[in-house]
């Protein structure tokens, strides 16, 4: 008898929980139209459907709590005039998806994050928005991301944005902070800007992958700021980081910092094009297996302030350029400018018809531009040429040297310009192979002797003088 009631105890206890279980997952709540006080949705509520376009009106907070399901029907947006505090955690993410069993990208608009053009530096003050803890797929119909900010400052943290039909971030005049998230196989670029944030932009810590456009885009920037992106995982994109200027010259600061750029693939610029000036400090990342297939792997252009660049301390190794340059510097301007490449390892690239450095400096009426190539590993590289140079001042000293190559040197200066200086550096050749791998003067008199062949070949170094404080990247 004992054993017959705790059976039957059991039975009922398990149909309770059963359908208790039911209750909860059929629970839903109809959302749409306009917010226009403070709400929150919840877990226990969700999922929460958006039937048509929904609005979170100025002044209003709109929180959606951990664990939370928002689900969007087909070509439907949720606006944030107000605030949206979507912080999910580590354990109980937020959801944004498709309202579909089959769901495709571009099944539902965005979420727009807009501000009335006040603008606001992260470091100074909170973001107006949270996004932690979200993921986002199967949005971005309208062509302007699954997620737009637009004249606000955001902070989007921990997040997974995937399969958008345009950008997965898109993000306009506005001064956001994008970290720890995953922002992956979407139809155009992962994080793209249109114009100018005013106040510094910083993106750090994201893997950015399998995007059909440049990884990160910025367009038409020049605003005084700082952009900032640092310790991202940069793969298998058409495209890396691609940041343009339309007018003459940018006037901001740019730091790319310790990412790992490879697997990108693409036609102007694989692994970083920058264009229109800056000040640039590309320093201490890692740059691999990237294909250029019309272009160049990084390609930094001229502009028209006074500017410096910088590539400092990078793994630069097995890049492909198809028909363009490793590294492409053009700087074919009057203003003061410096290119400091020092403590690189550039090694086991192939340029099948170009040079591992093209260097192209500003007309020899401008004394106020220099090249600075110093205590560099460059080697088992296979190219046209090691280094081509046209309107070149300054130096290539210190540096390990040996590539398979038709030259090394290719001087593009013409007669009667400034010397060369290519002292110093250890070729690892005998007199006879350095002396055939440096085209100048003596092999063409339209040409600048410069540092004359002899030179070259006395002061070579024997390979134990050399200082190359390479970093190894902790990634």
């Amino acid at each position: 008898m004992k054993l017959i009631q705790a059976k039957a105890y059991f039975l009922v206890s398990l149909i309770f929980i059963i359908t208790t279980n039911v209750w909860d997952l059929s629970a839903q709540t109809i959302v749409n139209g306009i917010i226009t006080s403070n709400s929150t949705w919840t877990k226990q509520n969700s999922p929460y459907i958006v039937t048509a376009n929904t609005l979170v009106q100025e002044g209003v907070v709109l929180t959606v709590e951990p664990g939370t399901i928002v689900k969007f029907n087909a070509a439907v947006s949720l606006q944030i005039d107000g605030t949206l505090m979507a912080q999910g955690t580590a354990r109980e993410h937020i959801t944004f998806t498709a309202n579909s069993t089959s769901p495709y990208r571009g099944y539902w608009n965005r979420i727009h994050f807009t501000g009335p053009n006040v603008y606001t530096n992260p470091n100074n003050a909170p973001p107006k928005s949270y996004l932690e803890y979200c993921d986002l797929q199967f949005g971005g119909s309208l062509g302007k991301g699954m997620v737009l900010i637009e004249n606000v400052t955001n902070h989007v943290n921990n997040c997974t944005i995937s399969n958008s039909s345009s950008a997965g971030i898109y993000l306009k005049k506005s001064p956001t902070r994008i970290e720890k998230s995953i922002i992956s196989n979407n139809t155009g670029s992962g994080i793209y800007h249109e114009s100018d944030p005013y106040f510094d932009t910083y993106i750090i810590d994201n893997e950015i992958a399998n995007n059909s456009s440049p990884a990160i885009y910025f367009a038409d920037i020049g605003a005084y700021y700082q952009l900032n992106i640092t310790h991202n995982n940069i793969h298998s994109n058409a495209g890396g980081i691609y940041i343009n200027q339309e007018g003459g010259s940018g006037s901001c600061k740019i730091h790319i910092s310790q990412n790992v750029i490879q697997h990108n693939t693409a036609n102007l610029a694989t692994a970083i094009y920058i264009s229109k000036g800056f000040d640039i400090d590309i320093s201490c990342n890692v740059i691999t297996d990237n294909y250029a297939t019309n272009g160049h792997v990084i390609y930094l252009q001229r502009g028209w302030n006074p500017y410096t660049n910088k590539l400092l301390n990078n793994y630069i190794s097995a890049n492909q350029a198809a028909v363009g340059d490793i590294i492409r510097a053009d700087f074919y301007v009057s203003y003061p400018t410096s290119f400091e490449l020092a403590g690189n390892q550039i090694t086991s690239n192939t340029a099948n018809s170009g040079a591992i450095l093209r260097l192209l400096g500003a007309s020899f009426y401008y004394p106020s531009f220099s090249f600075n190539i110093n205590n560099n590993v460059i080697t088992q590289n296979t190219a046209f040429t090691t280094f081509s140079l046209k309107w070149f001042k300054g130096t290539i000293n210190n540096n390990e040297i040996n590539n398979t190559v038709s030259y090394e040197i290719m001087n593009e200066n013409e007669a009667g310009d400034v010397a060369i200086d290519a002292k110093h550096n250890y070729w690892n050749r005998t007199t006879t192979e350095l002396n055939n791998k440096v085209y100048d003067w003596f092999d063409n008199g339209n040409l600048s002797m410069g540092t004359t062949k002899q030179e070259i070949l006395s002061s070579q170094g024997n390979g134990t003088d050399q200082i190359l404080d390479l970093v190894v990247i902790d990634l």
